[in-house]
């Protein structure tokens, strides 16, 4: 299953690069995406990153207060969310408390 790692800022990249690592020694099925690790350096991200989300359904926000109104946090829960009997977004709070992003 493949997992989606959204992140902005540094704290949320931190988090993200974290569970990018861990989550297969946890769960070996699970292949996790992580746009700062899986998208080769010099290669258009934008339509890489917009691939991954449309395969994608299910995917771990890593929120922080500085990212928790990032535009593209909020395009990514939107793509990963696009089938919604199908799609799962969790979030992960780091710094917020759950009525923080209500």
């Amino acid at each position: 299953m493949k997992i989606m790692l959204c992140w902005s800022g540094s704290r949320g990249k931190a988090v993200a690069s974290a569970l990018h690592d861990w989550l297969p020694s946890v769960i070996q099925s699970i292949e996790p995406w992580m746009s700062d690790e899986d998208i080769e350096m010099g290669s258009r991200w934008e339509p890489e990153l917009d691939k991954q989300l449309s395969d994608a359904n299910f995917g771990i926000l890593c929120l922080t207060p500085e990212s928790v109104n990032a535009l593209y946090i909020h395009y990514e829960a939107g793509a990963l969310s696009k089938i919604i009997n199908e799609s799962h977004v969790c979030p992960y709070l780091l710094g917020l408390e759950p009525t923080d992003i209500i």
